[in-house]
């Protein structure tokens, strides 16, 4: 349990903010010297062309055409006005969603799910914002809210004023009904919305644990990994991994209670038969939408290892 004054505390300081892009800098330095490298060998095209300084291609030169692009030698092996075309200089659009909803304000080691969200979050747009790549947000919570894309450092301020918000525990004085309209990811909705907001082509994050996910949103994920580069982030607690308790648990849903004793192995081999089926039945549903698909844990400090797969 949270004592109130944790709870209406921010998810991350000023100074873990702080470490975390400074983290995240220092990987975008050796991003930049890798990707000037790649530039001068032509690794590195856009498929559209435009303004920039890689060569696409040559084409009949057409009036209203820049004469200064016209390749003379081209021109005259060919007796036709030849145009030197290059491909355009733009950085892929980025969208990252941060699940801030009540399954991921658990914890049992180190901090919170949400928390860790908030921090690959931070690293991977602290890396992006350094070349003044366009990035845009999804706040999963109550509400939920769209930021639009902004450059570098200004779409992280904007991203923060929502995302590094205090997450006090779940009110379980509510309904059962309001907790199953009002505590989960409504995927349908959010992936249909991500769709009309973000333009073909982008680069997608998804950071939650997926506690609402299941077959019913598979069609719409493939969908969604067809029109952009999708990569989801699973994060997780140890104990959602793995049953390991030492004696006993005791589960309560208003006045039932139910109390299991984890000295019967059979008691937990059902508990981890059951987490490794709905782990898989995630992994299945990124896997046939050709979704990347990564696990994240808790305690996990370095962000680094996770965030150049991104």
């Amino acid at each position: 349990m949270f004592s109130q004054s944790l709870s209406d505390q921010p998810l991350l300081t000023e100074t873990e903010i702080n470490k975390l892009l400074q983290s995240a800098a220092s990987v975008a330095s050796d991003s930049e010297n890798s990707a000037l490298i790649a530039r001068k060998s032509g690794e590195i095209l856009s498929p559209d062309t435009g303004a920039g300084t890689d060569f696409a291609e040559l084409r009949a030169y057409h009036a209203g055409d820049d004469p200064r692009h016209i390749d003379w030698r081209a021109t005259a092996r060919s007796s036709i006005p030849l145009l030197r075309t290059f491909h355009n200089e733009r950085s892929q659009p980025l969208c990252i969603l941060i699940d801030r909803t009540d399954s991921m304000r658990y914890g049992t080691q180190v901090r919170l799910k949400v928390t860790q969200a908030l921090r690959l979050a931070l690293w991977i747009s602290g890396r992006e914002a350094r070349n003044n790549r366009d990035i845009s947000f999804v706040i999963v919570d109550k509400p939920s809210h769209w930021l639009p894309e902004q450059q570098g450092i200004n779409s992280i301020k904007q991203m923060l004023k929502q995302a590094n918000l205090p997450c006090p525990p779940p009110d379980y004085n509510e309904t059962s009904e309001q907790q199953s309209a009002d505590n989960t990811v409504n995927w349908k909705q959010i992936l249909s919305g991500i769709k009309q907001h973000i333009s073909q082509g982008s680069e997608l994050v998804l950071i939650s644990d997926f506690n609402s996910l299941d077959n019913s949103h598979s069609k719409l994920m493939r969908t969604l990994g067809q029109y952009c580069l999708c990569h989801s982030i699973h994060i997780f607690d140890p104990s959602e991994t793995q049953a390991d308790f030492p004696a006993a648990i005791e589960l309560q849903w208003h006045n039932l209670v139910c109390k299991l004793s984890l000295h019967r192995q059979q008691t937990i081999t059902k508990l981890n038969a059951a987490i490794d089926a709905r782990i898989a039945t995630i992994q299945k549903i990124f896997s046939k939408a050709r979704v990347n698909y990564m696990g994240l844990s808790v305690i996990q400090q370095d962000l680094s290892a996770i965030g150049r797969r991104v």
